[in-house]
């Protein structure tokens, strides 16, 4: 599990982030490629190891796939046009994904996330005088 929690931190985390500045903060597509290779690497790696097994450690859900989950939740977000068709280049990682949106914990998670992105946009409004 460290191994799997070490490399969420260290691969998957900061090359989305990175990609999300690339693309938001500084418009720089060269750069932004890189980064978007980078995390193809990333989920081929998922992928592969997904398709031996549906946890990434032992037979269970573990914090090792708490931790890939959000970022993975958010992918259109993060990487707009050039988010991955997961479903046809990764269908191990697809199926996982799937198997976590089916837990009653993950969808309250991704429920709330929801209401409190409502909430923010309705107090930024608020705030422009909309």
């Amino acid at each position: 599990m460290k191994q799997w929690l070490q490399y969420q931190n260290t691969a998957q985390g900061p090359v989305l982030q990175r990609i999300r500045y690339w693309t938001a903060a500084e418009n720089k597509p060269a750069v932004r490629a890189t980064y978007v290779t980078e995390f193809r690497r990333v989920c081929q790696v998922l992928d592969d190891e997904l398709a031996q097994k549906q946890w990434l450690v032992g037979d269970k859900l573990s914090a090792a796939d708490l931790a890939f989950f959000p970022f993975h939740s958010r992918l259109g977000v993060i990487m707009g046009d050039a988010e991955p068709d997961v479903g046809k280049e990764y269908p191990h990682l697809d199926a996982w994904y799937k198997r976590m949106t089916e837990r009653a914990a993950v969808k309250k998670t991704l429920g709330d996330m929801a209401a409190a992105l409502q909430e923010m946009i309705r107090s930024i409004n608020a705030q422009k005088g909309k």
